[in-house]
């Protein structure tokens, strides 16, 4: 674990004691901020990984615990993270510290500390002593796998710190801290660590082996050490071609649900939950919602970054945009279309005729949101999209532009837009003329995100 006899040293009515002389505003916290100011209090060991959660006024922190860590010690370092956390002003009330084994991760203790703990003793009603005794302490096992994975994933997170390399003639000497962990994961930390050193050095060097020397972070002095060299390297990545040669690796993209999403904490939050239940219900109702959730989701992005007054103008016209696909679904409901021309579905004989002048044209469906209504306002036209690409998006740009009163280049709905006009060509054999509405939608979608959080 994070523990460090220093910390033991220090008094603990001193370093509880301690106060931010000028303590910041009040400020709902979130994870990355919780981690952040736990790090800077350098109360855990260097390099100790942790997970944090926050859910409301409460935190919990996740982390490993020296072997030779007592009670009493767990209990100081939940004290003392508690206490740094109280005085960041994160609005919370109680932190839980689960400190694992890092020989059995499925196996932790855990602490947890109120404000009122480190306030009576402010204050001088409980002395040190009655405040550790007061404090629980339990012992508990991990009961979903997730979690055991999660925790031996932050263990790993650990390795490779603190990394110092010397050349010795054609040797190559690279020490670094790692926690304890077993012997399998030491050799395969000091492979990829040779792996990447070689590399670097490129096939010039006259590196011929590579000595990694894993120190204890917890015990001075003591290491673990493996020697690679380059015929290890080799034989091993033969054998591991021949291991992971019959693993398959796939990609995709998730859909995501509405019901998936929790708001951040933040600005307009009640308002952002409206929303988020107006998409939610479209979707229970069988509607396509994937381009709000897309622009649901940029909005949440801006929570904390943002000016309050541009994130509720992005969240009314998100709003106005549900409030109509609202209308277009009853709407639907009472009206019996005639079946159109352009809709029909082609004949088998001439389904897969397609030409540029127009004609017959694939039905395309449609996929992780990149559907015909991308523009929400209006839908866009398979039979258009394959008579005359160019100008119809022109066309559909210039009309949806008036409807968003600015550039389409800066709403994130316009590239999936060119992502569904790159669809309907490659369902029209048409990959070539396809590529550069994909690469288009790229570039539009990596420039429009980062420029969303600017404002």
């Amino acid at each position: 674990m994070s523990f460090r006899k220093a910390n033991l040293g220090l008094s603990i009515v001193t370093a509880v004691s301690l106060g931010l002389q000028f303590a910041p505003a009040f400020a709902l916290a979130n994870a990355n901020q919780v981690a952040d100011a736990i790090y800077k209090a350098r109360i855990l060991a260097a390099g100790a990984a942790i997970k944090v959660k926050v859910q409301a006024d409460k935190a919990s922190v996740s982390t490993y615990r020296n072997d030779r860590a007592t009670d009493r010690d767990c209990k100081i370092e939940a004290l003392l993270v508690g206490k740094t956390l109280f005085d960041a002003n994160f609005g919370l009330t109680n932190v839980t510290v689960y400190f694992f084994n890092n020989k059995s991760p499925s196996e932790y203790k855990v602490v947890s500390i109120r404000t009122g703990d480190v306030k009576g003793f402010d204050s001088g009603q409980v002395s040190q002593d009655e405040l550790l005794s007061s404090i629980e302490i339990k012992v508990g096992k991990v009961q979903d796998l997730a979690t055991a994975i999660e925790s031996r994933m932050m263990l790993s997170a650990a390795a490779r710190l603190d990394v110092q390399t010397v050349e010795n003639g054609d040797e190559l000497e690279v020490s670094c801290k790692m926690p304890a962990l077993s012997e399998e994961e030491y050799k395969l930390e000091a492979y990829r660590i040779a792996d990447t050193a070689l590399k670097f050095l490129g096939n010039g060097a006259a590196t011929k082996r590579v000595k990694v020397i894993f120190f204890d972070p917890f015990e001075r002095g003591k290491y673990r050490q493996v020697l690679i060299s380059l015929n290890n390297l080799s034989t091993i990545e033969k054998q591991m071609e021949v291991a992971f040669g019959p693993l398959q690796l796939t990609s995709g993209v998730a859909k995501i649900a509405a019901k998936d999403i929790d708001p951040a904490q933040g600005v307009l939050l009640e308002q952002r939950r409206e929303v988020l239940e107006k998409i939610a219900g479209l979707e229970a109702k069988g509607v396509g919602v994937a381009p709000f959730i897309q622009v649901y989701q940029t909005i949440e992005d801006q929570v904390g970054t943002a000016n309050e007054t541009a994130l509720a103008q992005d969240l009314n016209r998100l709003k106005n945009g549900l409030e109509e696909q609202e209308k277009r679904y009853e709407s639907a409901k009472t009206f019996t279309p005639t079946k159109d021309k352009e809709d029909e579905q082609p004949p088998p004989e001439t389904a897969a005729t397609t030409h540029s002048g127009g004609g017959h044209h694939k039905k395309v469906a449609s996929r992780s949101g990149v559907t015909r209504w991308a523009l929400e306002y209006f839908p866009l036209l398979e039979d258009q999209i394959v008579r005359d690409p160019v100008n119809y998006l022109r066309d559909c740009k210039k009309r949806f532009e008036d409807q968003i009163k600015k550039k389409a280049e800066q709403d994130a709905r316009y590239p999936v837009a060119l992502m569904w006009f790159a669809e309907v060509l490659k369902s029209n054999n048409r990959a070539d003329e396809a590529r550069q509405y994909e690469d288009q939608a790229r570039i539009l979608a990596a420039q429009i995100r980062p420029a969303v959080k600017k404002q």
